[in-house]
């Protein structure tokens, strides 16, 4: 979708949502500011969280079979991953989030294991 922004250009609200997820604080508020301006413009709601998991790791006492999903950019981006886009990644961030209720399944499977 593409709307006018505050200062009258053009702005494809979908690609900066994309965008937010890598961009500075001080990108982050001006881009949010815009984005909450058109919505009060055009009068409708924008979703901004969606209801997920989370999943914690000791990455020096816990090791998973097949490495970490994503971990060349683990440090890259700290504690604020991107989302993934590639499927793999998806399902192998999907197998971390097994630990809410079925923690024993990847311990059994040796998905999970101490380093």
């Amino acid at each position: 979708m593409v709307l006018p922004g505050p200062d009258g250009k053009p702005v494809d609200v979908d690609k900066v949502l994309n965008e937010m997820l890598y961009m500075s604080e001080d990108d982050v508020k001006k881009a949010a500011s815009d984005l909450v301006w058109i919505a009060n413009e055009n009068a409708f709601g924008l979703d901004w969280f969606q209801n997920v998991t989370g999943t914690w790791f000791n990455m020096k006492t816990t090791k998973m079979a097949k490495g970490w999903p994503m971990q060349d950019q683990i440090q890259k981006y700290n504690r604020d991953m991107p989302l993934p886009t590639d499927p793999e990644d998806i399902e192998r961030i999907a197998e971390t989030n097994f630990g809410f209720g079925n923690n024993w399944l990847m311990m059994v499977t040796q998905g999970w294991m101490p380093n």
